[in-house]
């Protein structure tokens, strides 16, 4: 079973089951291939199928000889292809595999299995593996991005400052969802915003400052600082920009959360550098955290995050207001 990185690098083979949990990256990778498999994009023939077409026109084209093109490039999505009422389907694809000639490439995309051993293990899995590649693509997370940035940032010929990936890394460690997307359209608006080729701290905030899903991040800078002041005015800043009450909250619940963690690993007396390995953080956010966590105790904490949890039911049932958020905002200010 291959990863993203080993599937674009690897021979290409007839057959790709692909088991992903990130379009964004599933996209990539397809462009990947189609590009691997003719260097002339008009020399290849693609054909999209879906739960709505029958095995046999699916059969048909991989087994045809494309007209006025060198290859057949067939993408089949069929998400729940590894369910028990699939199972005929299966088995004519098991027999398809063998058979695929040269001009054609079979790309069978499906949800990711509970378990990646039971896919590897099943009769399709094993078919797959003999004939093809199984790609199971992972959802990138905040610790693991830094691959993703860097060659994002080349493409635009840009490089981040150590202290402004730090930043970034850290408002994105908050993100209960990153969208690979969303930032991609972002980085290049960024590459825009400065003729610098190394992006500063200040240059990363200033392009961020207006997008509201990466601005809202801006108030648990104030929030750690206990900044009454400057918290409501980047609420009110964030309201203006029509940023929900439920997002707004689950950046300050996420964030309240990180300063608890690191409050009790300090107390354990854990090193900074110990800290950020466990928490997957950059050591300069773990450093500068740790100081604001001086003004929190450990109890202060646990009280915060039950008034998060109130809270946070009340937004789910929809009987919250957004006084409730203010209410917050100003018990974490005042907190001791």
């Amino acid at each position: 079973m291959l990863s993203y990185h080993e599937a674009i690098k690897n021979p290409l083979s007839s057959a790709y089951l692909i088991c992903s949990e990130d379009e964004y990256l599933t996209h990539s990778l397809l462009q990947n291939l189609n590009q691997r498999s003719s260097p002339q994009p008009d020399d290849i023939a693609t054909f999209q199928y879906d739960d709505s077409t029958t095995w046999g026109e699916i059969k048909n084209t991989c087994l045809s000889l494309p007209f006025f093109y060198q290859k057949n490039f067939i993408i089949l999505k069929k998400p729940k292809l590894l369910q028990v009422k699939y199972k005929a389907f299966q088995k004519e694809l098991e027999n398809l595999l063998p058979e695929l000639p040269n001009f054609s490439t079979l790309i069978c995309l499906i949800d990711p299995p509970t378990n990646k051993r039971t896919l590897a293990n099943s009769p399709l899995g094993k078919a797959f593996q003999k004939n093809g590649q199984i790609v199971y693509i992972d959802k990138v997370r905040y610790y693991n991005l830094d691959w993703w940035l860097q060659a994002e940032l080349q493409k635009h010929h840009k490089k981040l400052q150590s202290e402004a990936r730090d930043y970034l890394i850290f408002y994105l460690s908050l993100m209960p969802a990153i969208s690979l997307g969303f930032l991609a359209q972002e980085i290049a608006k960024l590459a825009l915003f400065t003729n610098n080729q190394f992006i500063s701290k200040e240059d990363l905030m200033a392009s961020f400052s207006a997008v509201p899903a990466i601005s809202q991040f801006a108030i648990t800078e104030y929030l750690g600082e206990k900044n009454s002041v400057k918290s409501f005015l980047c609420l009110k800043e964030l309201r203006q920009n029509h940023v929900s009450e439920l997002n707004i909250f689950i950046v300050i619940q996420s964030y309240l959360h990180k300063i608890w963690q690191i409050k009790i690993y300090q107390q354990e007396r854990l090193s900074p550098t110990e800290i950020a390995q466990k928490l997957h953080l950059p050591p300069f956010i773990v450093k500068k955290e740790l100081q604001k966590v001086q003004g929190f105790s450990l109890t202060s904490l646990y009280k915060l995050i039950d008034i998060c949890a109130e809270l946070d039911y009340k937004l789910k049932t929809g009987t919250a207001h957004y006084v409730d958020i203010d209410k917050l905002v100003l018990t974490i200010c005042q907190t001791a």
